[in-house]
């Protein structure tokens, strides 16, 4: 699993992160205020953000990289600044050269027992199919609901087949997997919310010869063999061989 931290914190710095995609909300389709004031507002988010940590410019760097990378995530809010923060603490993306302790962590607000709240709530399409979209702050929060939703689903699936791929083909992926696989799922118009997408990305990754066929299950490899097998069945030797093959499928079916 070590491998597998290692390859996500890689990933921040190169494409969009479905976890920070899930944990922090987004800019709305219509941002209100000049430049400057937007300029001001993520200037102010950022320090109260992280507040109370000493980090360092090698560690804002890093942080501002990664916001970089995630260019829906609405940064004039502190609390995105701190989830941002904590994603790199804890993919451990941030060294002693970046902040003053290691061991620095962000603040946590004290809360009365008596008023604590619950925390967020994945939202539902009956919470979409509630908002009056006739207004357009209506159907600008049913856009946000509506991605927040797809958000929700997306991220624990793309994690669930990283740590697949290294649990069962002890496979980690580099920077360069990571643009293919994107521009696979776009070439071949397949969906992210799918589980069959993936083991199709991964087929087509062996295939191509960008990964090596370890990456396949015992079942892949046999109907590849076979493929190859029946594409000379024009000589002699590979009917019997297909003969044989049928015949022993037969008594192992009577058997």
């Amino acid at each position: 699993m070590q491998k597998l931290r290692a390859s996500q914190a890689e990933a921040l710095f190169i494409i969009e992160s479905p976890e920070l995609a899930t944990v922090c909300s987004h800019l709305p389709d219509d941002l209100e205020g000049t430049v400057e004031e937007i300029g001001q507002q993520i200037k102010s988010a950022l320090a109260t953000g992280l507040a109370g940590i000493d980090i360092h410019e090698s560690g804002l760097k890093k942080i501002r990289d990664v916001a970089a990378k995630n260019p829906t995530i609405d940064i004039r809010k502190p609390e995105n600044w701190k989830a941002i923060y904590r994603h790199l603490d804890d993919l451990g993306v941030l060294n002693d050269t970046d902040r003053t302790s290691s061991q620095t962590t962000v603040p946590q607000p004290v809360v009365d027992s008596r008023h604590q709240s619950i925390a967020p709530q994945k939202p539902s399409l009956n919470d979409i199919e509630r908002i009056d979209t006739s207004t357009r702050s209506g159907e600008a929060e049913a856009k946000r609901l509506v991605t927040e939703l797809a958000e929700y689903e997306l991220a624990p699936l793309v994690s669930e087949w990283e740590a697949s791929l290294y649990q069962n083909f002890h496979l980690v992926l580099t920077s360069e997997d990571r643009k293919r696989i994107t521009a696979m799922f776009q070439k071949f118009n397949l969906s992210w919310s799918k589980k069959k997408s993936y083991d199709i990305i991964r087929r087509t990754m062996v295939g191509q010869g960008f990964w090596s066929d370890s990456a396949l299950t015992a079942e892949e490899k046999e109907a590849i063999a076979w493929e190859k097998r029946t594409e000379r069945s024009d000589t002699f030797e590979a009917r019997r061989e297909v003969a044989n093959r049928l015949q022993q499928f037969g008594q192992k079916i009577l058997g």
